[in-house]
Formats: C-alpha cells, structure tokens, sequence
C-alpha cells in the first residue's frame, strides 16, 4: 500500500484507515454518551429492533364547545316542554287511578249497607240471672234484621243500662254470620235496708240498685238497726255512722262469699258492741262487737256447716275470749 507524507509533526495514516477509526470512534462515542443520558435522566435506553418503543406523544385536549345563547334557549323550551308532557302524563295516571278507588269503594258501599247480607239475624244475651231475656229484647230486639255496620252498640248500652240491675254491658258484633252477643254484668243483690215504708235492695257496696218491687226478699237478709242519711236509687247509701256502714260491708261480702246469705233472716247493727245475727230463725249468733269482725262472721259460717249442728239444731253460737265459735244447744 501507498503511504502518504505529512509536514513534521504529524503522523501519517492511510486513508482508508483513518476513515474507519474516524467512525468507530465516533459510534462508540455516541453509543456510550447516550446510554450515560439516559442513565442520567432515569430512563432506559431505546433497545433496537421490533421491541423499540414509540416516543410519548401527549395528547391533544379538545375545547369544550360553548353553546351560543340561541342555542340555550332552544334547549330550555325542549327541556320544558319534556317535563310538562311527563307531569302531564302522571295526572292523569293518578286521575284513573283515583277514579278507579272512588268506582270500587261505591261498589262495596252498596253492597255493604244497600243488601241485606249484612243484617243482623240473631241477637244472644249472656250473664243474666235477674234481668230476663225478654228485658233485653224489648229494649234492643229492634236492631234484628238492621244492617251490621249502622247498628250503633253505645246506642244499644245505653238502653239496657236503663234496666237498674245491670251495672254494665260488654257488646260484639261478628260479621259471619251477622249477629249480635251481649254480655251483661248485673248488680248481686246482698240484703235490704228499711227506709221509711220502701224496702231498697244494696249490693256488698251499699249500692241501692231498686226498691224492692216484686222482689222476693225471703232470699236476703234484712239490715237491722243502720240509720240512713241518703239513699237515692242507682247511688250508694250514705249511712249516718260510717262505722256501722262499714261493718254492713263488712258483714254482705263475707255471706256472698260463703254463700249463706239466702239463709240468714237479719243481722242488728243497732248496737255496735254486740253485732246479732238470725240465722235462718233456728240459730241466734252474738258476734260481739266490730272488733275481728270478719273472721267471727267467718267461724259462725264454718260452725253452722259442721256436721254436729244439724239442719234442725236451735241454739245460740257466741264467740269466746279466745275468739272460738261456741255452739250451745
């Protein structure tokens, strides 16, 4: 190969040599330069080949288009006439709708009240024992045969509270079949007071339920010797000594609850330290006085269901200091 001179001082290459380290210098260069940049800027360098990825574009953000103000008022008539149509629309549902209520309550309300399905065909009464069946027909037996729902039950109350041994009433209506139960709660006769030329029949809380009438009153013992201040039929008796009332009291529920008080004639309150009581005109009972009151009366019931004093026996039962019921022939 032909070698060519240089001034002094400088070397002289081959030119085709030179031309090639030229190059593989300066693609070492470039190479090495950009890999340190990107190791720099925290990226990895491009790798070549189909795996090279494409340089980020940012993407363009589009402006958003302003209508114009004919453009806004179009939409507001469109958007105003939309909703009217829906209102619209709902009205008249809901008109059908409430028609439609309004033709099915007519329908039942003329069933209900305008046909005779609904009549009362039978009226039953329970708890009477003084107040007869016929009483309670006479004042409410014009209610057979109305309808169910227009019979009025305070109206119904009212007329057999008129009936002065009923003290209360308890009405139910069943709607198949149509009928009516009532159940009366009546006033128990406990004894009777004499007031004057009338006889008023009490309860076991001085209740003067009615003059006694056609009342047999063979079944209820007489009050002896209690002074009456007040005694207005369909109210309590007021006595005059508060004790003596309460020792009547006393002395009805105590009979109820032994069930003797159809076989006592009368009990004297006249003296209230020594309390007598007849006892079916065979035996007389000196209780004493108010003192215990309810347990001696509670003895003398006991002591005349004891088998040693027979259905027939006379005699007299007085309590002792011990309080003992004692039988004397």
């Amino acid at each position: 190969m032909d070698k060519r001179t240089k001034p002094a001082g400088r070397r002289v290459v081959n030119t085709a040599d030179e031309d090639v380290w030229s190059r593989l210098e300066r693609e070492a260069t470039d190479e090495s330069y950009g890999a340190d940049s990107l190791n720099m800027l925290g990226k990895k360098p491009e790798q070549n080949g189909d795996n090279r990825k494409e340089p980020h574009r940012r993407k363009k953000k589009r402006k958003k288009r302003i209508p114009s103000r004919a453009a806004k008022s179009d939409i507001d008539i469109r958007t105003r006439h939309q909703r009217s149509q829906k209102e619209q629309r709902l009205f008249r549902a809901r008109m059908r709708a409430l028609a439609a209520f309004i033709a099915a309550l007519v329908i039942i309300a003329a069933v209900v009240f305008l046909t005779p399905i609904f009549d009362i065909r039978s009226i039953s009464v329970s708890g009477n024992t003084l107040v007869s069946a016929d009483q309670v027909s006479q004042l409410v037996g014009s209610a057979k045969g109305t309808n169910l729902f227009l019979a009025s039950k305070s109206g119904m109350e009212k007329q057999l509270k008129t009936i002065k041994y009923i003290n209360d009433v308890d009405i139910k209506k069943s709607l198949i079949p149509p009928t009516v139960d009532i159940a009366v709660t009546e006033y128990i006769p406990a004894g009777y007071v004499q007031t004057g030329n009338k006889f008023l029949i009490l309860d076991k809380s001085l209740y003067v339920i009615d003059e006694a009438h056609d009342f047999d009153l063979s079944t209820l013992p007489c009050v002896v010797g209690m002074k009456v201040k007040k005694s207005d039929t369909g109210s309590t008796l007021i006595p005059e000594n508060e004790e003596t009332g309460k020792a009547v009291r006393i002395f009805f529920e105590t009979m109820l609850q032994n069930e003797e008080t159809a076989n006592v004639v009368s009990a004297d309150f006249g003296n209230m330290n020594n309390i007598t009581i007849n006892y079916d005109d065979r035996i007389t009972v000196y209780c004493g006085s108010q003192n215990d009151f309810e347990r001696k009366l509670q003895l003398f019931c006991a002591a005349v269901k004891n088998e040693n004093i027979g259905p027939d026996a006379i005699g007299t039962i007085e309590f002792n200091e011990k309080g003992e019921a004692i039988y004397t022939p």
